[in-house]
């Protein structure tokens, strides 16, 4: 085998064998403790920090969110938003949703930026900042959401999100979403037969500690360092 071709399958070795959530300035851990977050997201306020024109077209070039920095890009327009946050109930038998405002177990603050507006096409994309405080737990989270084109209902909006979760005690983590948005910056959130889609957004964050630290408690004094016993695989 010659030397070229022996490096390049060791190089090939050693990106595939490296662990996908591996920093860069940190040594990789071989485990993390996960926890697993699922809610339903009902938007409270919005204000408008700032809006492009053809006039001023970089209005929004020199505005800092309250909430953290979004990545760099030209915004036609930045939003802060707040929202609650709901446990939902799913049927044990099939994963439906029954009831999505179960209880409230928390708020969020976000920033938005707006790179471009509808009608949507496959490329619309909206960048976020926020602030997720559920309980005794706070994270931020930064990422994008991508436009969904088609919408069956021609008043929403439909996005996807993803967003990478940071805080204190955390070595990672991801938050994903689906949002489904009215006409209505706030909407009526007891009625969310309106449109009939349930607005805003539900979401569900996987958030990695490290597996050394001590164990952690929520509200409810439940202690996670072992899954109360709810995790399906402790179960006989």
């Amino acid at each position: 085998m010659s030397t070229r071709r022996f490096e390049f399958i060791a190089s090939i070795l050693l990106v595939t064998s490296s662990p996908g959530w591996a920093r860069a300035d940190a040594a990789p851990l071989t485990k993390v403790k996960e926890s697993l977050y699922a809610f339903h997201n009902v938007r409270t306020s919005r204000v408008t920090l700032c809006a492009a024109t053809a006039a001023n077209p970089t209005a929004c070039a020199a505005i800092q969110c309250p909430v953290g920095s979004l990545p760099s890009a030209t915004y036609l327009q930045i939003v802060e938003d707040t929202q609650d946050l709901y446990s939902f109930i799913p049927r044990r038998s099939n994963g439906r949703i029954v009831d999505t405002l179960a209880n409230s177990i928390g708020v969020a603050r976000l920033c938005f930026g707006v790179i471009s507006i509808p009608p949507m096409t496959p490329t619309v994309r909206l960048s976020y900042v926020g602030e997720y405080h559920l309980g005794h737990l706070d994270f931020t989270v930064t990422g994008y959401c991508d436009g969904i084109p088609s919408d069956p209902v021609p008043t929403a909006t439909t996005y996807t999100c993803y967003g990478e979760a940071s805080g204190a005690g955390l070595v990672g983590g991801h938050l994903v979403a689906n949002s489904a948005n009215g006409p209505d910056p706030v909407p009526a959130q007891f009625n969310p037969d309106t449109l009939g889609l349930h607005e805003n957004s539900f979401s569900i964050a996987r958030l990695w500690h490290d597996p050394n630290a001590p164990p952690r408690h929520d509200d409810d004094g439940d202690c996670d360092d072992d899954h109360g016993g709810r995790d399906r695989r402790d179960r006989r």
